[in-house]
């Protein structure tokens, strides 16, 4: 099968040019409906309202929404088993049962069942207790509390002296619902343990919700990317640009329509996000789908889309970030704001444009290309054939070419296309796939390469993750009264870094040869200045800084993406794109939750001195050595990408070689 194959999956291909632009308009909305995980902030507030959570708790749950938008290793696996309808059916499940959990919990439409708030504590603490008699009576308090004066008989019959209580604090408890008793004070040292396990279930429910609601994100950015990188699998980099990039543009299209649509009602946000999502992926999810490619190389008129796409996705981030600014320090008037919106709407609906104009003035030519350029590319697993039953068979010639050039990763095609013409022969030993070519998940996993990919990946955007958890934090930190403006300018750099990614490395590897992962070591030596500029605290540099690292965040991902598919092919691309987004979570843990959280809480305890739980730090030193470490940390992605760069470019001299994406022979073709 061959590395720049990989097969579309399961189910049936649609033939012709105009499916694949279809399929890629509506992988945009399905894209722009992932982003429910960016909304977080936007109603959180509203959890620990309705809930009484503090902030401890709330940042627990941010955690969980971090976890379940990264962990996508599930949708990964059955990329290549279930059609793309099917995981988009499975992650419109997740958000409408998770943000549905959600909207009930904070709107308290429906409680949450009493006895699973209250028995299992109950339960729980049995095993602190001294003895089976004080257990049976710990047991008669619990219902004696919850269930009325009937059970306090049951009480009395077994209490001799010592009296089992449920561990409540006895200075609030013991004279309003047990005067007659005398709480034991073995039990009073355990009277925390209930009330915080209380809420630590409670909590957990929500946590659990909270992830299965912004799992959807991993489900849906699954289906939409493998489909769509496999129906262009000449233009991976434009297309995991674009896919990305309007990944990270969501979060501005769900503050404008929370803004403008909603009332800034973060309950009518959860509402929309537990039905909304579902029905956009509905409506969409026949034309998400995988089609056949196009393998014409020279497509001037496929560039031509590719570009008017990019040049419609810049003009949105561009108007989302005037309109929110626009929306945040002016007053606007209702109807202003529904224009606003309505034009938004238009500009999602842009990239259509390509599939209607290809039906009003159809390319005769386009049509006939495909059939012609077959024969030159291994297109079995790009159609849905069998490699089995379509498997070209060497002739004589084949054998010098396995013996004599099998090891290299630059023999060219032309051997082959002559011995297949030489006549047939199997050969009979065979070896594991090539760089290049298609691996699957645990081949891949004993490469040097796919780990060196995987640790540059997480210097750039572990250490990014970092200050977009802390932006508003470091902002005040600073003096920078607004992080509004922070937030919303590391977004659209964020969405601009993602474009630029795409496009850029897309022309130079196809111009230079130039391997993708070259850029992501120039935006990491960028990433190092950028954090030595975090740490001087000056609030003159915060803006530039922040525009730098978004720029340079979102590089990572549009080069990751494309990188891993050439690499190790298309055949479990969902399962490895999904692997490497661990980073996410794990830069968060270390970088963001240990490192800068326990820097930031010390200074904040070093500046309010006598304070219990200070929660403010101003000032520079609040994050300074955690952008030194932030910037050592790049330092050392840098140096890893060049040895990065060094092995695996006679693999993109081989793919490039002729000035666009060359198939790989398949392994059969060359064993």
């Amino acid at each position: 099968m061959a590395g720049g194959g990989g097969g579309p999956g399961p189910g049936p291909v649609k033939a012709g040019s105009r499916p694949p632009w279809v399929g890629l308009a509506a992988a945009v909305w399905v894209q722009v409906a992932a982003g429910s995980a960016y909304v977080f902030p936007l109603y959180s507030h509203a959890i620990k309202e309705a809930l009484g959570y503090n902030q401890k708790a709330l940042t627990m749950l941010g955690v969980g929404n971090d976890v379940g938008e990264n962990v996508g290793l599930l949708p990964g696996v059955l990329a290549n088993n279930l059609p793309p309808w099917l995981i988009l059916v499975i992650g419109s499940a997740c958000a409408f049962f998770g943000f549905g959990t959600l909207w009930l919990a904070v709107t308290k439409t429906v409680a949450m069942p009493y006895w699973v708030v209250r028995f299992p504590p109950a339960l729980l603490s049995l095993f602190l207790l001294p003895s089976p008699v004080a257990a049976i009576q710990h047991i008669c308090a619990y219902f004696a509390y919850y269930l009325g004066p009937c059970a306090i008989d049951l009480l009395d019959l077994m209490s001799s002296g010592c009296h089992g209580g449920f561990g409540y604090c006895c200075s609030c408890y013991q004279h309003e619902e047990f005067p007659q008793y005398e709480f034991c004070p073995i039990l009073c040292q355990i009277q925390l343990l209930p009330s915080f396990l209380d809420n630590f279930i409670e909590c957990l429910q929500l946590w659990i919700a909270l992830c299965i609601g912004t799992n959807s994100s991993a489900w849906l950015g699954t289906a939409a990317l493998v489909t769509n990188m496999r129906n262009f699998p000449l233009s991976r980099g434009t297309v995991a640009g674009l896919i990305k990039g309007y990944v990270a543009v969501s979060a501005a299209v769900y503050t404008e329509t929370f803004n403008g649509m909603l009332g800034n009602s973060p309950t009518n946000l959860l509402l929309l996000l537990a039905l909304g999502i579902p029905t956009a992926c509905i409506v969409v999810m026949y034309f998400v789908r995988p089609c056949t490619p196009s393998l014409d190389e020279d497509n001037s008129t496929e560039h031509s889309h590719f570009m008017y796409t990019q040049i419609s996705s810049v003009v949105l981030g561009v108007y989302l970030m005037v309109a929110t600014i626009l929306g945040d320090t002016l007053n606007l008037s209702q109807a202003v704001t529904y224009l606003l919106f309505g034009i938004m709407i238009l500009l999602l609906l842009a990239p259509l444009a390509i599939p209607i104009k290809m039906t009003i003035y159809p390319n005769k030519q386009t049509k006939e290309k495909p059939s012609n350029l077959a024969p030159s590319y291994s297109t079995d697993s790009l159609s849905g054939a069998d490699p089995e039953n379509s498997e070209p068979l060497l002739g004589s010639a084949s054998t010098t070419l396995a013996t004599g050039t099998n090891e290299s990763d630059e023999s060219t095609d032309l051997d082959v296309l002559l011995a297949e013409g030489e006549g047939a022969v199997i050969l009979k030993k065979k070896r594991g796939p090539r760089r290049g070519d298609d691996f699957t998940f645990l081949e891949a996993l004993v490469k040097a390469d796919f780990w060196l990919l995987f640790i540059v990946y997480f210097c750039g955007v572990g250490t990014g993750v970092t200050v977009l958890n802390n932006l508003a934090q470091i902002g005040m930190a600073v003096g920078a009264n607004d992080t509004t403006i922070l937030l919303c300018l590391f977004g659209f750099c964020n969405f601009v870094g993602r474009i630029l990614g795409g496009s850029v490395s897309e022309y130079f590897v196809r111009s230079r040869m130039l391997p993708r992962p070259f850029w992501m070591m120039c935006t990491q030596i960028i990433m190092v200045v950028t954090f030595l500029l975090f740490a001087t605290g000056l609030h003159s540099l915060i803006y530039v800084s922040t525009t730098l690292l978004g720029i340079c965040y979102g590089v990572q991902f549009a080069v990751m993406i494309p990188t891993v598919s050439e690499l190790f092919g298309l055949k479990d691309f969902g399962l490895m794109y999904n692997f490497m987004l661990l980073v996410n979570p794990l830069g968060a843990f270390f970088f963001s939750a240990l490192l800068a959280g326990y820097i930031y809480d010390k200074e904040a305890a070093r500046q309010h001195p006598g304070v219990l739980d200070p929660s403010d730090c101003y000032g520079p030193d609040c994050f300074r050595v955690t952008f030194y470490v932030c910037a050592i940390v790049c330092c050392c992605g840098t140096l890893l990408s060049v040895l990065f760069i060094a092995r695996i470019k006679p693999v993109y001299q081989m793919l490039y070689a002729s000035g666009s994406f060359r198939h790989p022979r398949s392994q059969q073709q060359l064993h």
